[in-house]
């Protein structure tokens, strides 16, 4: 079964095709018909630059989540992402789950917000100071260092993400 809204994003990829905005699709469209996910190049008119478009299509209740991950720095995603790891969750941008599920597909989020568009429930949940989109930057601004007391980030393999 395709997941909930994959019509509507096959429908827009095809009309942004017709505008001429997407002029490249990086998947097989019968894909995008069955898929929540769409991956293109796109240029707009008036640039001459091409850029990747990634399009993806959440259930309501995945929102937060889905708004934390692609708000902020690749520092303060990967920042926030390991400090939920090393208190045994896995944090995406489909939920917050429990470590163990990581070789499976996670299930049901842990955290279940009412609200879908407040985060601020993620950071309370992982004992964290929210931080708007605009202070998403991966840097204290009041000390000038690195959030949540990562100094230095190594990441050998996308695992340790």
């Amino acid at each position: 079964m395709a997941p909930q809204g994959t019509h509507r994003l096959y429908d827009l990829v095809l009309r942004l095709s017709k505008t001429g905005f997407i002029i490249a699709h990086s998947i097989d469209m019968e894909h995008v018909k069955k898929s929540d996910i769409y991956h293109g190049i796109c240029r707009h008119p008036h640039s001459k630059h091409f850029r990747r478009l990634e399009l993806r299509v959440y259930p309501a209740e995945n929102f937060a989540f889905a708004l934390l991950h692609f708000t902020g720095s690749d520092i303060f995603e990967r920042s926030l992402r390991l400090h939920a790891k090393n208190k045994g969750y896995l944090l995406n941008d489909r939920g917050i789950f429990p470590q163990t599920e990581i070789e499976r597909v996670p299930s049901k989020s842990l955290l279940h917000i009412e609200d879908y568009c407040d985060e601020s429930k993620i950071f309370e949940f992982l004992g964290l100071p929210y931080k708007s989109p605009s202070e998403r930057d991966g840097y204290d601004h009041d000390t000038h260092k690195k959030l949540y007391g990562h100094t230095k980030l190594k990441l050998e393999t996308l695992h340790d993400i």
